[in-house]
């Protein structure tokens, strides 16, 4: 059967808004506001026999591009063709809209 050839054991992603001091009054650095910015962290087994983990961290513009930059971190030194991969969209989904702000939800990535 198939063997798929990596697994995300655990991820995890934190956000900070550098438009914000901290009594959270957004502010302008040089006149100019700045950009949210993310951080992920990503466990990853690739299944090539060693049982090795590699955890990685990125940054990113959003949680959605720092989760994928640290997975391309991750899988590039075995699968070096993840380097040309991009992430062009993707969609959040609410599994439970009835639980708001804390219903589950679903992200589907594009890569091309």
């Amino acid at each position: 059967g198939y063997c798929s050839p990596f697994t995300v054991l655990d991820y995890s992603v934190t956000t900070s808004d550098e438009n914000l001091d901290s009594a959270s009054r957004a502010v302008a650095k040089g006149g100019k506001r700045t950009a949210q910015r993310a951080r992920a962290t990503v466990k990853v087994r690739i299944a090539d026999g060693d049982d090795e983990d590699h955890l990685d961290v990125a940054e990113g513009s959003g949680p959605v591009d720092a989760l994928a930059a640290a997975l391309v971190r991750s899988l590039a030194p075995t699968f070096p063709f993840v380097d040309s991969i991009r992430l062009v969209d993707y969609k959040v989904r609410i599994l439970d809209p009835h639980s708001a702000t804390r219903a589950a939800t679903r992200v589907e990535c594009t890569f091309k």
